[in-house]
Parts: C-alpha cells; sequence; structure tokens
C-alpha cells in the first residue's frame, strides 16, 4: 500500500480503496487502513465502505465514501441525477448499526470463520481441486482447471457450475464472470448445516463425474 501511495502521489491520481470487508478478517490478521498512512496521502484516496457486510444489511442499499471535498461534491452531483436517496428506514439502520456496540459483529466473525474453517478442510479432502485460504470476508476461490482438464463433459466453470446445480441443486459462481476462467466462487455465509449439506452433493456430483 505504500509504495501505492507513493505512485499516486507521483503521478497525481486517485486510489480507490474498497474498505466494506474490514471487519470480516480471520486468524487474528489486523486491518490496517489505506487512510492511516498520513495526511499527506488524503488529497489522492477515495475510501468506499457501507453497512452490506459487516452489518448483514445487503439489501438496505446503505454505502458511504471518504474523498476530497472536490470529489464528494462531484459524487453528490452524479447520485443525485441517477438515483433517489437511501430511504429514511435504512438511514437510521445504518446509524444503529454503525454506533451501538459491535459485540455482535465479532460474534458473527467467528461464526464466519469457524464456517471457513469447515469448507477448507472438506475442500482439501477433494481432489483434483485447489484453493487458496480465505484470509476475509465469506467467500472461497476454488481452481476446478485439473477437473476440466481430466473430464471432457466439463467444459469451463460455468459448465461446471450450471451441471453443479442442475444435478445436485448447488448454485456456485463461475470464475470467469470475475475475469479468471476454470476457477468458481462458493460463499459461506449460510448456516453450517446447509454448507454440510452442500458440500456432501458438491463431493458426490465431482466423484460421479466421466
Amino acid at each position: 500500500m505504500q509504495n501505492l501511495l507513493n505512485l499516486a502521489v507521483e503521478k497525481d491520481i486517485f486510489i480507490i480503496a474498497d474498505e466494506i470487508y474490514e471487519k470480516l478478517i480471520y486468524n487474528d490478521a489486523e486491518f490496517v487502513s489505506i487512510s492511516s498512512f498520513g495526511e499527506k496521502y488524503k488529497e489522492h484516496l477515495i475510501i468506499i465502505n457501507g453497512v452490506s457486510k459487516t452489518y448483514a444489511m445487503t439489501g438496505w442499499r446503505i454505502g458511504y465514501a471518504l474523498a476530497p471535498q472536490k470529489i464528494v461534491d462531484g459524487m453528490s452531483k452524479f447520485q443525485s441525477h441517477s438515483t433517489s436517496n437511501a430511504c429514511t428506514i435504512s438511514q437510521f439502520a445504518a446509524l444503529a448499526a454503525l454506533t451501538h456496540s459491535q459485540e455482535t459483529v465479532e460474534e458473527q466473525r467467528k461464526i464466519f470463520e469457524e464456517r471457513r474453517n469447515f469448507i477448507t478442510k472438506t475442500l482439501s479432502e477433494i481432489e483434483n481441486i485447489s484453493f487458496v485460504e480465505p484470509s476475509g470476508a465469506f467467500y472461497c476461490f476454488i481452481d476446478i482447471s485439473k477437473l476440466i482438464e481430466k473430464y471432457s463433459s466439463l467444459k469451463n466453470s460455468k459448465d461446471f457450475c450450471m451441471q453443479l446445480l442442475h444435478k445436485s441443486n448447488v448454485a456456485t459462481v463461475p470464475g470467469i464472470e470475475f475475469g479468471l476462467e476454470n476457477y468458481i466462487r462458493i460463499s459461506y455465509a449460510k448456516s453450517m448445516d446447509e454448507l454440510k449439506e452442500a458440500f456432501v452433493r458438491i463431493k458426490d456430483f465431482i466423484q460421479q463425474m466421466k
């Protein structure tokens, strides 16, 4: 981040930092905001955050940004001509989430970490796939390139996801939607019981491939 900040100052450009997962990190990792590197960089920063992830308020559509005044003014003009404001209920709910006790946030983070530990252990037992252990958020990006190479019935990540959905009723997202083919993304925002059932089905689906 320090190198990026130095480059931003040198080239007179902006860095947009998405910090929406700041509270959902694991393995005793410490979140470091890009705004903490010193005042001289702040004129080059646009920080994006919101209540969707930490407070499970995805459908409430509340986000916010920190930026130099001229950028905020431009954002406000654009927003006022492109969409209406967030409803009053959402705004007051977001205010309560941000200003009241954060104990429930830590409780939920521990639950996500438990689920993360379960899926990484389970994935490590499945042959011909690999993954990087998630250090934050509630997703896992899984490399299925060996499966695609091994089985003629698979064409790409989208094909894998569609077959898994139709044959096993498990929904995943193809990696190509994130610009990377031969991967799939799964979410562990569901309950542990649902995750256990999903992985039984995923295992069976892969074992039955031809």
